[in-house]
Parts: C-alpha cells; sequence; structure tokens
C-alpha cells in the first residue's frame, strides 16, 4: 500500500518555493505523515512514475527529532503562501493538512 500526502510548506532549502505540495510513500521505508503534525520532509522525484516521493530511509520525519538536520540545514527560506502549485525535488518543512491512503501502481 501506498500513501498520498497533501502537505503545506512552511520552510524550503532547495528550488523553489511553494506554498504546498504533494509527496507519495510505500515500501519498507513508508513515511506515515499524519494531520496536523510538523515534519522536515526530504521529497525526491522518482524516475520511473515523476512522482514527488519520500521515506523515513531518506530523513524524513517528525521536525521535533530533526534538530541536528536542521542546524546543518540552516534557515532556508520562508515559503509565500499565496502560490499553491505543486513542486519536485524539495527539501520543506511542512506540517500535514490532509492525508489520504491509496493504492497507486
Amino acid at each position: 500500500m501506498y500513501y498520498r500526502a497533501r502537505i503545506a510548506v512552511e520552510r524550503s532549502w532547495k528550488n523553489a518555493e511553494v506554498a504546498e505540495i504533494t509527496v507519495y510513500s510505500g515500501g519498507g521505508c513508508m513515511a506515515r505523515l499524519e494531520p496536523g503534525q510538523k515534519y522536515l520532509v526530504y521529497a525526491y522525484t522518482d524516475k520511473e512514475s515523476g512522482l514527488l516521493e519520500t521515506d523515513v530511509c531518506s530523513g524524513t520525519g517528525n521536525i521535533k527529532l530533526a534538530e541536528k538536520d536542521l542546524r546543518k540545514l540552516g534557515k532556508g527560506k520562508a515559503v509565500v503562501k499565496s502560490n499553491p502549485k505543486h513542486n519536485n525535488g524539495m527539501h520543506p518543512t511542512a506540517n500535514s493538512v490532509d492525508f489520504m491512503r491509496e493504492t497507486w501502481p
């Protein structure tokens, strides 16, 4: 089973800043993002599907446990909330706003 999470982005460290992204996760390193929680999300574009994906093996996790990573990353850039398009290749700190379970190939 795979999961899709739509998350509001607060800060970005790479590529364009967008207010919202959709990430997918599945398999043995599945990131289970829960609504209302804050996360440091390391996302990447899957070469086959073209979808933005993340998992715990890449470092994605609850922001409360990401102090060391946040020190290394630095401040990042605050995201302007008026641009809710999706973008690939970001490392956002996000607050999950919607979480949907679904099966996808």
